[in-house]
């Protein structure tokens, strides 16, 4: 047989339940004490269950909102990396005997920084690409010092 709870029972356990978000186990087994003191006319066993009850459920949404809060915070984090500028562009260069895009002609830069110059990709600060399409070459300059050209 259940018992209705009083409205100020019922007050009391919305102010404990805002509590328990942050409260250590410890703490949660002293404010089910007091749930069970504070109700004088249940039994203690059903006062003890019924605080237990309440005090588990927002301890398990608790955990839920924070593990859902983290997710969601690692996927916007993901997509302001993979996406700055909020969309894609592309640069074609097309002759009747080529066709070369701007991301291919600084890959090959980096080809020639990396494995004809023997450097790291890493110690590249600026990369220029001037495209003379009469002649079907590519001119780069490298870091501001640093000049070649290769064919189209």
């Amino acid at each position: 047989m259940a018992r209705k709870l009083s409205k100020k029972s019922v007050a009391s356990a919305e102010t404990k339940k805002t509590e328990v978000k942050a409260a250590p186990k410890a703490e949660v087994k002293t404010e089910v004490e007091t749930a069970v003191k504070a109700e004088p006319k249940k039994d203690k066993a059903e006062a003890a269950k019924t605080a237990a009850k309440t005090v588990a459920k927002t301890a398990v949404k608790a955990a839920k909102s924070t593990a859902s809060t983290a997710k969601t915070g690692a996927k916007k984090t993901a997509a302001r990396r993979s996406s700055s500028r909020g969309y894609k562009s592309e640069v074609i260069i097309q002759r009747s005997d080529f066709e070369v895009t701007s991301s291919g002609l600084v890959d090959e830069v980096k080809e020639i920084w990396t494995k004809e110059m023997g450097n790291l990709v890493r110690d590249l600060k600026d990369v220029k690409v001037y495209v003379n399409t009469e002649e079907a070459m590519a001119y780069y300059v490298i870091n501001g010092e640093v000049n070649g050209s290769f064919a189209l």
